[in-house]
């Protein structure tokens, strides 16, 4: 009754919103925005430990902090890391992930985890030269729009053939965009494109 809501919704926040406000080849910070849920009848003293971790399972940071929750109550937790010295910078050719760890404890007992992926880099778009600056250097966009759909099998296309199509996509065409036309696409899409290098501006449902 303790937990993280998934996602979110015109009514509430929902899951964790992990942002790096700071980044260089010298030190990254890491924020991470964490929406808590009580569903019990009782105020509840909530703890949570956000741990970041590295691509190899190195502990970076711990971070750690207490709220009272009011019954039926949504709180929104707010922490920032100290500097990552020397961070892996994400990109097309080096999409290295690290990991962040949302432990939601209840009286000491672990009631509700929550896990997001971290590609620490720094984007903005030069108005000027109409181009992507990933990291200080310029990125030529190359990629295509993704519909989720097969023959005879339209959405309900396996997972196995999502990634099937996503391995085409990045090493035979050998795209590092990707726009999920016209809606979200399954969760296994996203995972991909983390892992393999392809910036997605993703479609909202509509």
């Amino acid at each position: 009754r303790l937990h993280i809501p998934f996602q979110g919704s015109y009514r509430h926040q929902g899951g964790t919103f992990v942002t790096t406000p700071r980044v260089s080849g010298a030190a990254a910070e890491v924020r991470i925005r964490t929406w808590v849920k009580n569903d019990h009848p009782d105020a509840r003293e909530c703890e949570l430990r956000t741990t970041l971790v590295d691509a190899g399972g190195h502990v970076l940071q711990v971070l750690t902090v207490k709220k009272r929750i009011p019954p039926a109550g949504l709180v929104e937790f707010d922490q920032t890391s100290q500097p990552i010295a020397a961070p892996h910078l994400w990109s097309p050719e080096t999409p290295y992930l690290y990991t962040v760890h949302s432990d939601i404890r209840d009286a000491g007992v672990i009631v509700d985890h929550f896990t997001s992926p971290l590609g620490i880099r720094e984007f903005k778009w030069d108005s000027e030269s109409n181009r992507l600056i990933l990291n200080g250097e310029k990125v030529i966009i190359h990629g295509s729009n993704r519909h989720q759909e097969y023959p005879w099998l339209g959405d309900a296309t396996p997972k196995w053939l999502h990634l099937l199509d996503m391995l085409d996509f990045r090493l035979n065409l050998n795209h590092n965009f990707m726009r999920t036309a016209h809606y979200p696409q399954d969760p296994a899409i996203y995972d991909f494109c983390d892992r393999h290098g392809i910036i997605v501006i993703e479609e909202v449902p509509n």
